[in-house]
This record gives structure tokens, C-alpha cells and sequence, in this order.
């Protein structure tokens, strides 16, 4: 961790990123409540003039400075956080931006609408999210599927696919497949719709509290998969 919370040395982090990028590493991943923007400081002044040859992230959501506003996942503080990490970073655009936790008080819709417009101003090139639980990534995915949501649907099955992209889908991974209008989330997971109505271990359950729509969700500790499910037979899921 670069900064006051890791190593303080500007310098000496400088080049542990120039060690880095002189043995392939091009993917550097920063906060901007590292070392409260320090880290981002570090990292801009580590790219200077070879912006370009990497691929950069940072996130956002937690308390930054004094006041109420400053933390969040609302359009005004995820706005405002981007800017702000632009300047640190010393760069135009920042090619993936991610929330950092999830924020109960903002509506996921707003927050996607925002990371939306960012992505259309060039700002960020795309967005993903940080130690959130898979029901809210499920949630975030399908408010994406909503007829007034069209804008966001073709960010919605990179979003499951970060989801059930593994050959071992761990507890909290699951629930994360299927609502039941579609076969686009079973297909995701390398199975049908009859496969799952014909194993009694799956079940539909609610996304959340708040939500009407469900999710499919492995009842058992473990499924193993049978060539007729995957071309993989020793692939398991496990709940």
C-alpha cells in the first residue's frame, strides 16, 4: 500500500512501479481513501508519461474529508469522486472505475446511471464494484434488464459473467444465475432450463428484501455437474 497507511516514501513506491511495468505488469489497482488520496498521488506520479501502456483502476464510496456528502454511492459524491481521482491520478480517463462497498440509502439504479454518464463523458472506460455481496450484483443486474433501464442492459451480462465466470462458484457467489423470464443466467453457468427443473436441489428464492424478482439458488452443499449439464463433468458448484 502506497502512502501514509503502507510505505511513505514517494520515491521508493515510484520505483516499485517502475520495477513492476520493466517486468510486464501493465494493471495497477489504487483508492482514492488509500492513505485518504495519497496512494492515487503516488501511483499519477508513477505513470507520468506512460499513461498510455497501462490499464488503471481505482474505487470509491468511503468517507473522504469531513462532511456527509463526502462518501456514498450517490450521483453527486461518485461525480465529484471522479474528478477528484482524475486529478490525483493525473490522468484524463481512468479505465476501470469501482464501488468500493455497497450504500443501502442510494438506490442501485442511480448509482449505475451514474457510472453510465460517466462512461459516455470518457471519463471512465468501464465500471465494476468491490466487496459487494453476489445478491446485490444480482440486483444490480437485473434492474439493468428493466424496459426504463435499456441504456445500461449491455453492461448487464459482462455483470453476471463476473459473477459465475469460475469454475467453483463459492457461497457467495450464489444466489447469482436466473429470474425467470430468461435463459440467458442458465446459460451463463453452462446449463439449461430443463436441467433445472429436473434437479430438485435448485430453487427460486427472493433477490432481497426490497425486491420482486428471484434468483436461483443451489439448496445443497454440493452439486456435481454431469456431462448432460458441462462439457466439464468434475466441474462442482457449491452453496
Amino acid at each position: 500500500m502506497f502512502g501514509a497507511i503502507g510505505n511513505p516514501d514517494h520515491d521508493d513506491c515510484v520505483r516499485m512501479v517502475d520495477v513492476a511495468l520493466e517486468n510486464g505488469i501493465n494493471f495497477i489497482d489504487t483508492a482514492d481513501m488509500y492513505s485518504a488520496g495519497e496512494s492515487e498521488e503516488i501511483v499519477g506520479k508513477a505513470l507520468r508519461g506512460r499513461r498510455d501502456g497501462i490499464v488503471l483502476a481505482t474505487k470509491a464510496h468511503i468517507q473522504m474529508g469531513e462532511g456527509r456528502n463526502r462518501s456514498g454511492n450517490s450521483r453527486r459524491w461518485i461525480m465529484q469522486a471522479v474528478e477528484a481521482s482524475l486529478r490525483r491520478l493525473q490522468t484524463d480517463w481512468i479505465d476501470l472505475f469501482q464501488i468500493h462497498r455497497p450504500d443501502p440509502s442510494t438506490d442501485i439504479e442511480v448509482t449505475l446511471s451514474a457510472l453510465t454518464d460517466l462512461v459516455h463523458q470518457g471519463k471512465i472506460r468501464a465500471f465494476g464494484c468491490s466487496t459487494f455481496p453476489a445478491g446485490d450484483i444480482v440486483e444490480a443486474y437485473l434492474r439493468c434488464r428493466t424496459p426504463r433501464s435499456r441504456a445500461l442492459q449491455h453492461r448487464a451480462t459482462s455483470v453476471l459473467a463476473a459473477v459465475t465466470g469460475h469454475r467453483r462458484v463459492g457461497p457467495a457467489a450464489l444466489p447469482a444465475v436466473a429470474d425467470e423470464s430468461s435463459d440467458l443466467e442458465s446459460a451463463c453457468l453452462g446449463v439449461s432450463r430443463a436441467d433445472i427443473a429436473r434437479e430438485s436441489r435448485w430453487t427460486w428464492q427472493p433477490v432481497g428484501p426490497r425486491s420482486t424478482r428471484r434468483v436461483l439458488i443451489l439448496r445443497t452443499q454440493t452439486l456435481r455437474r454431469s456431462s448432460t449439464l458441462s462439457n466439464n463433468s468434475s466441474t462442482s458448484l457449491r452453496a
